[in-house]
């Protein structure tokens, strides 16, 4: 039985009811079971199903202390018809993300977020403004102390002023803009301009193979309420632009506790055990020095069972290269140290060395996948009229 898994007795003590009650949820559809092994009588239960059922009953027993959870990984507070989120399956408009790597462009992937059209088992083709050109001039001008993402945050207020269409609220209004944007960030990303697809323009720039790089960028596009996509989703319910609220996006994507920082330090955890050729040691080292390991501890045990599927596909991208053997021993140390499974950031960051990356090419990958998902979520609120305004509860000194 793995640490996903709980006995009858332990998955009652979890919920804090008896046993009685336990298969009482089972028998009303309220929870499932699972045989331990085929010849087993004995049954088992999902941690991740536990926490779902835990969280309803709080909302019924405590709204408020239920509703200060829902901001951390609890129950579902808005709607999307673009990323799902299952115990084992991670997907986009129905179609698993690890499926779309497989089978289409990141082009085809980002026009299906932002639009759904789809034609049976296929995508669309990549619009023609994907082709479209961009101001040197504009980009030249930038500080080149600054990162491929602040520049595109400097830019985004002119590129705004120049488009008619930037007040615009509709999809297929929207759309070219969309694309433009894309292929802003793409060259800032990699000095490039478009080459035939966004995948072998980074290939082109950073002398990798570009299937490689599509996997990633696809995978890493959307991953439903994460901090970047809820920032910019609260400016467009504002009324605020797809370039004011792509500012506001990228804004939480750079912070330290979301990608960007978490990536870094990951990052930094596998050069050593490249550099050493030894993750037992480092492994130990850094339980020594923190407690954890960069990337494994996980909080996304919360939303999936066992492991997060998208660092099942990034892994299995990573197959067949100089490094692999080192990662694999690596993940299966860092996984029995910490009993947890591996975080997408653990998946991203290793990418970069095992497949030659430039310094930090990673971080500008993950910019141009994440962006698509941005502006995708800032679309669909575009569809609603409400405004998000949580509440907060006040706990300061009292009048």
């Amino acid at each position: 039985m793995n640490d996903d898994s709980l006995s009858a007795d332990e998955a009652a003590e979890f919920l804090g009811v008896s046993k009685a009650t336990l298969y009482s949820y089972v028998s009303r559809g309220m929870l499932n079971s699972r045989a331990l092994s085929p010849r087993s009588r004995k049954r088992v239960y999902h941690r991740g199903e536990l926490l779902a059922l835990k969280h309803r009953a709080s909302f019924r027993k405590d709204p408020e202390q239920a509703a200060s959870e829902v901001i951390e990984f609890g129950i579902p507070i808005l709607t999307t018809a673009i990323s799902q989120i299952t115990e084992t399956e991670h997907s986009y408009r129905g179609i698993s993300s690890r499926e779309l790597s497989r089978n289409f462009s990141f082009e085809q992937v980002a026009q299906f977020l932002w639009t759904g059209d789809r034609q049976g088992d296929q995508l669309p083709s990549p619009r023609a403004e994907w082709l479209g050109d961009i101001d040197l001039k504009l980009v030249n001008r930038l500080d080149d102390s600054l990162t491929p993402i602040e520049r595109m945050q400097t830019i985004l207020p002119a590129l705004e002023h120049r488009n008619l269409h930037a007040y615009g609220t509709r999809a297929a209004l929207l759309m070219p803009s969309a694309i433009e944007l894309m292929l802003y960030l793409v060259y800032l990303s990699t000095g490039r301009k478009y080459q035939g697809s966004v995948s072998s323009t980074l290939a082109s720039a950073w002398e990798a193979d570009p299937k490689r790089l599509e996997t990633l960028l696809i995978v890493v596009a959307d991953h439903e309420l994460n901090i970047a996509t809820f920032t910019a989703r609260c400016a467009a319910s504002a009324g605020a632009t797809l370039y004011q609220s792509l500012i506001a996006g990228l804004a939480s994507l750079q912070g330290y506790r979301h990608l960007f920082g978490q990536v870094s330090e990951a990052k930094a955890f596998f050069n050593e055990v490249i550099a050493t050729g030894d993750p037992e040691t480092v492994i130990r080292r850094y339980l020594r020095r923190s407690g954890n390991i960069p990337g494994v501890h996980n909080p996304y045990r919360r939303l999936y069972t066992g492991p997060d599927p998208r660092v099942l596909t990034l892994m299995d991208n990573l197959a067949d290269t100089k490094h692999y053997p080192l990662l694999l021993e690596t993940t299966r140390l860092a996984e029995l140290a910490s009993h947890e499974h591996l975080r997408i950031d653990f998946a991203l960051a290793v990418s970069e060395p095992v497949l030659g990356l430039p310094q930090d090419a990673v971080l500008g990958l993950i910019a141009i996948g994440r962006t698509a998902g941005i502006i995708a979520h800032v679309l669909e609120q575009y569809t609603s009229d409400r405004v998000i305004r949580p509440r907060a509860k006040y706990v300061g000194v009292s009048v």
